[in-house]
């Protein structure tokens, strides 16, 4: 693969699915003014979003705690509650997979398949959870795009309360879908959580901003674990000037949309792939056939993407929406792929 990098002097990265319009202008602009206050610490900062947040969510201001990102606050959650079995629901995307992997626990998974459109049985679920005390879930999932909806979710909260399990509620990818949050359940709990980022669609990837909400003990013991404040002036400036910005929010939501309708357009002709659109920022691309190497034969024309097999072994890409020209380019590389396979 090294090889075959440096060779292609540019590449494009189709194993990132964050916002294709990046940070909106409102945050640029704020962030060239934020400079001046790169030498103060953030306090004041980190109250306005808190506030921000905790009053959008009618939750009190001790159930959010925010740190370097999700991926460090699973890290985090982990390394105090120690679970010896985590239950994870499979395909996971790499760098999910690199957190529960390092973790010292037994991994079992609850596998999503094609064949019932990688919908969860939530009964099937609640029991699979009988072998785990740390449930994980990506809500909605960051490779299927499956969505809970959230009458199933609250089932699944009581029910991980009253076995006492932690679950913990990812929503990476909530703000592409529109999905409702259980937030104010799960402040009311004793080990529920749901965890947050502005690298995906706010495009703050490199700020690395992320919080977590919770009953307020257990965040309160996380907050004692960290070193205040977890995030530096420019990232919290740009998050709470992110959150504001609806028109941000439609122009996003609306490009998106244009670009997953040209991409179906030109592939689902195609024979030997399904389709799936998700309500998130990506594509779920099903092949027929299961030996095909897409990832390879896409990595010669300098196109990286993360390839996944579902509980049944189907061979799936996730094709993030990216710019205009780059969504173009790989549809070009794929087409030729699929009609010499």
């Amino acid at each position: 693969m090294s090889e075959l990098l440096k060779k292609n002097k540019r590449f494009v990265d189709f194993t990132i699915a964050v916002n294709p319009l990046g940070p909106s202008r409102k945050v640029k602009q704020s962030l060239r003014k934020g400079i001046k206050k790169i030498g103060i610490f953030p306090d004041n900062d980190i109250e306005y979003l808190k506030r921000n947040i905790c009053t959008r969510e009618s939750i009190p201001e001790d159930s959010i705690l925010f740190g370097y990102g999700s991926t460090f606050l699973l890290r985090l959650l982990i390394h105090i509650r120690r679970p010896e079995n985590i239950l994870l629901l499979t395909p996971l995307s790499r760098k999910r997979a690199e957190i529960f992997e390092n973790a010292d626990s037994t991994l079992y998974s609850f596998p999503l398949v094609k064949e019932k459109n990688f919908i969860i049985d939530s009964q099937k679920f609640i029991m699979a959870t009988a072998s785990a005390d740390f449930i994980y879930l990506a809500n909605p999932h960051d490779i299927t795009g499956t969505i809970i909806p959230l009458e199933e979710i609250e089932r699944l909260i009581d029910e991980s309360e009253k076995q006492n399990k932690t679950l913990v509620i990812d929503e990476a990818y909530g703000e592409f879908a529109g999905v409702k949050s259980p937030v104010a359940h799960v402040v009311c709990t004793h080990s529920v959580f749901i965890v947050r980022t502005f690298s995906t669609f706010h495009g703050l990837a490199g700020l690395r901003a992320g919080y977590i909400i919770g009953p307020q003990t257990q965040i309160n013991t996380m907050r004692t674990c960290m070193i205040p404040p977890q995030l530096h002036t420019l990232a919290f400036k740009g998050a709470a000037i992110s959150l504001k910005d609806k028109g941000h929010y439609k122009r996003t939501i609306q490009f998106i949309e244009n670009e997953k309708d040209y991409i179906v357009s030109k592939l689902s002709p195609l024979r030997g792939i399904t389709i799936s659109n998700t309500k998130c920022n990506f594509l779920l691309i099903c092949f027929e056939n299961r030996n095909i190497t897409v990832k390879e034969k896409l990595l010669h024309y300098g196109i990286l993407i993360d390839d996944y097999q579902d509980g049944n072994e189907n061979y799936l890409i996730r094709l993030p929406v990216k710019t205009h020209k780059e969504n173009a380019y790989i549809v070009k590389r794929l087409k030729a792929i699929l009609e010499n396979s």
